[in-house]
């Protein structure tokens, strides 16, 4: 990390004697060395630039983060305007990253502010505070204006060169950037000064020996503002062309045949030319090379890592922490490792159960401990290597040594574990940490309860009211990792490895010469998760539709570990696929169709797995019962369904222009499959990019939970009306699926006797009957904290919490009547429907064999 000491030392010995002002491209070469060094990256990755006047602020931070870069340094002669350079940062710069800025005064160089985007990590260290940036404006231009303009810029092809374009080219809400270019040394920044604005036109007017040099630069530039269209205004002959360089993944953006379809004076000299590609347009009179050149393929470190997580073949040992090496390692800060350094650091002696499925990092939290006193290769295989905790570790911070066991189900038999469980419990001079599965631990306990009863009794009082220790053994904690969420509502473990993997753009680059890039499955899904603080809004809006999808998984009963997690984004982005393995599809032409296949929504919804990988990502399972292509709703399907005719998406058929050839149920059976399997694709592409509220409807209300919104309305601040109003709704849920048709609803719960609840008569007895302004339908932490007496539990401290359950209980006798997760609170809402509704629904969840 940098302090302002070393900074300021780094900069004064890298920039002595160095004249800003000076052209020269290479003047600041030995301080962007000297930081990349300090911070152990590339110096390529490192942009430094120089500001003159405030009228330039943004127009240097544009040419400096054109290029892709991890920090960027600015720096001044004298004392700059900081909030001015703020606003720059804000709205010129392509790419927002950690940036310093610093004052030249009497010869010696001085740290004046640090700049990091929202949300990001602070990588200054002990800096002075920082000035977080705000996202930039993503506010969409009016279409219909911006299309207006494109037809008078594609006007201009034809007309004399002294005609009077300037005028064009102002508009009054800044929708046209328009820059002028004469000579190749300025043409770069000019170019870079432009797109920085991210305009929704850009219109460069350039000498014809510039032209060909502008497109490849424009090219290469905009694809950091994709909704940028630009044109190249040029001469030839005496006339003006125009050149539209467009993105033809916009599908808003016709392209020049339509244009001339529709009488546009397009002059023959201009073409289209896609982002995608970096080849000059082809124009009347040149020859194309036909030949297929050598095929350029490339390896990316980035992607293996991702497969070593994946437990499908032999190289899933990245998944076991025993076997990681360091530069394999995530280091996740997360709660319980915060909780549990804090206990390990007073002078108290403690004992600590961690507990948990498998995958929850109870060996990773013991490995982090122990690198705070020893920061050698090989602590894990000496903690490893010690079954029995007979080891005694000195940790930085700590008064008092710790012993530590790595796994109990490694003591065998349960009465030699017992045995030792014991002993470290009484005899041990310092802390005790044992990492244990739920299930080991009760075995353990039920061989020596009358030493180890606590630590039973402590797991018990953490289930039923959030606690991690007793009142009256304050010294022994169980940390139960089954209540932490990987998708909290602040983002989370989930999250953490989506950015861990997915934001670092010079990771990625290598994937930019790969000839297969154009349809590789594992580069379009990182595109579509990466996130920067420069990233389009419908990036985060997938971010947010697959972080909601985990979320709504474990909120309906799936305990997701982390382990899980680290298999489900390696499965999500790589799909399994090596880069050997989309090469040798992409070789052969026939094979590169399937690669669609293993794309972002088909991988989610459409899994090709084994049984046995299917066993393996259980997750996938709770995850498909949630497929959005099935959810049929009427606003979302007339548009999508339109839009696909629009596209000519449908083929013939029914739904095409060609029934006429279908002559059998056969044929009009298998056409009418296409139609549907092309609808759901477009349904689920619909859900990723869709927001809470698009077309009147909830995100979760595509993937078929109706009364998901009651369930996280319940977990927020609900007014008492509303809350009373849901409850009589799960009351007559719950009278429904008794068969205790037409008894009251409206205040009273009625129990009926299993025995009697399915008689002959079809009439029901009633065995208990409940007031129902004494029951109270509630999150589970807000019952643990009135349990607590009014505090907030323990355990919403140590784990990363998600409320999963909502607790029907019985005021008066403080007793917990009924537990329901998402899917059991769906199952009760949709019987308060009409039961005809609720079959099709069931069967859609799971609750029933859509088989049979």
């Amino acid at each position: 990390m940098v302090s302002g000491y070393t900074l300021e030392r780094i900069l004064l010995s890298g920039l002595d004697g160095v004249d800003l002002s000076s052209r020269k491209s290479n003047k600041f070469d030995a301080v962007a060395r000297s930081l990349a060094e300090y911070w152990k990256t590339d110096a390529s990755l490192i942009g430094v630039k120089a500001l003159a006047a405030t009228k330039n602020y943004g127009n240097r931070i544009s040419e400096a983060t054109r290029s892709e870069i991890d920090y960027l340094v600015l720096l001044a002669e004298a004392e700059v305007d900081r909030d001015g350079v703020q606003r720059a940062l804000e709205t010129r710069a392509l790419i927002q990253v950690p940036t310093v800025l610093a004052c030249r005064r009497s010869g010696h160089w001085s740290v004046e502010a640090y700049f990091i985007g929202a949300g990001q990590e602070n990588p200054f260290g002990a800096s002075p505070d920082c000035t977080r940036l705000a996202a930039p404006d993503t506010v969409e231009p009016d279409a219909r204006e911006v299309s207006r303009l494109r037809q008078r810029i594609l006007s201009l092809a034809g007309l004399p060169i002294d005609a009077d374009i300037e005028s064009h080219f102002t508009t009054p809400n800044a929708l046209v950037v328009f820059k002028r270019a004469t000579e190749t040394k300025n043409l770069a920044n000019r170019i870079g000064e432009a797109i920085g604005r991210r305009p929704p036109i850009f219109v460069l007017r350039a000498s014809p020996g510039l032209c060909d040099a502008a497109r490849r630069l424009i090219l290469e530039q905009a694809k950091l503002s994709p909704r940028s269209r630009c044109f190249v205004v040029s001469e030839k002959d005496g006339h003006i062309t125009v050149d539209e360089l467009a993105n033809t993944t916009d599908p808003a953006q016709p392209s020049n045949r339509e244009e001339r379809s529709n009488g546009s004076n397009l002059d023959e000299s201009s073409t289209q030319v896609s982002l995608g590609f970096a080849e000059p347009p082809v124009r009347s009179g040149d020859k194309r090379n036909t030949k297929e050149p050598e095929l350029q393929y490339r390896q990316l470190e980035r992607v293996k890592q991702l497969r070593r997580h994946l437990p499908l073949d032999a190289g899933v040992e990245s998944n076991y922490e025993e076997l990681l090496d360091n530069k394999d390692r995530l280091r996740y800060e997360t709660k319980t490792l915060a909780f549990l350094r804090a206990l390990l650091q007073k002078s108290d002696r403690s004992v600590v159960v961690l507990t948990g499925n498998a995958g929850h990092g109870k060996t990773h939290l013991c490995r982090r401990i122990l690198e705070d006193g020893d920061s050698s290769s090989d602590v894990m295989g000496r903690f490893a290597s010690d079954p029995r905790g007979e080891l005694v570790w000195e940790v930085d911070g700590c008064p008092l040594p710790i012993q530590m066991v790595a796994d109990l189900s490694n003591l065998h038999p349960p009465e030699r574990a017992a045995e030792r469980l014991r002993e470290l419990i009484t005899t041990a001079p310092g802390h005790v940490v044992i990492c244990a599965n739920e299930g080991r631990l009760r075995d353990v306990v039920s061989h020596a309860p009358s030493h180890l009863q606590s630590l039973l009794d402590a797991l018990e009082r953490g289930l039923e009211r959030g606690d991690t220790c007793l009142p009256d053994r304050q010294n022994v904690h169980v940390i139960n990792l089954n209540h932490q969420a990987a998708s909290p509502m602040d983002g989370g473990f989930f999250a953490h490895i989506l950015d861990h993997f997915l934001n670092h753009q010079a990771a990625w680059n290598v994937c930019k010469n790969c000839t297969a890039s154009d349809c590789c499955p594992i580069v379009a899904n990182r595109n579509e998760l990466a996130l920067s603080t420069s990233s389009p809004p419908i990036k985060r809006r997938n971010r947010e539709s697959l972080a909601e999808l985990v979320r709504i998984a474990e909120e309906g009963g799936y305990v997701l570990t982390y382990r899980d997690t680290l298999v489900l984004v390696a499965y999500l982005v790589t799909g399994g696929l090596s880069c050997e393995q989309v090469e040798a599809r992409h070789r052969k032409k026939n094979t590169r169709p399937g690669l669609s296949k293993y794309e972002l929504t088909n991988l989610l919804f459409q899994p090709n797995l084994s049984q046995d990988e299917a066993g393996v990502l259980r997750v996938l399972a709770p995850i498909g019962r949630l497929d959005p292509g099935l959810v049929a709703l009427r606003s979302v399907d007339e548009r999508l369904h339109a839009d696909l005719e629009e596209g000519d998406e449908l083929g013939i058929g029914v739904f095409g222009e060609e029934s006429k050839q279908l002559h059998t149920s056969a044929d009009i059976a298998r056409e009418q499959g296409s139609h549907r399997s092309r609808l759901r694709q477009a349904r689920r592409i619909a859900w990723l990019h869709s927001e809470d509220g698009t077309d009147g409807l909830a995100r979760s209300e595509r993937l078929g939970l109706r009364f998901h919104q009651l369930f996280r309305r319940l977990h927020m601040d609900p007014e008492i009306g509303e809350v009373v109003s849901i409850t009589r709704a799960v009351v007559r849920g719950l009278h429904t699926i008794q068969g205790a048709v037409g008894v009251d609803s409206k205040t009273s719960l009625h129990l009926v006797d299993p025995v009697f609840g399915r008689s002959s008569s079809h009439s029901a007895v009633i065995a208990r009957s409940l007031r129902i302004k004494d029951l109270e339908l509630q999150p589970e932490s807000r019952w643990w904290q009135f349990l607590c007496g009014g505090e907030a539990p323990p355990i919403l401290e140590v784990v990363d919490w998600l409320d999963r359950r909502l607790l029907l209980t019985n005021r008066r006798t403080h007793q917990v009547l009924l537990s329901l997760d998402l899917r059991e609170f769906e199952f009760v809402e949709v019987f308060t429907s009409k039961r005809h509704d609720a079959n099709g629904y069931f069967m859609a969840m799971g609750f029933i064999d859509n088989t049979s």
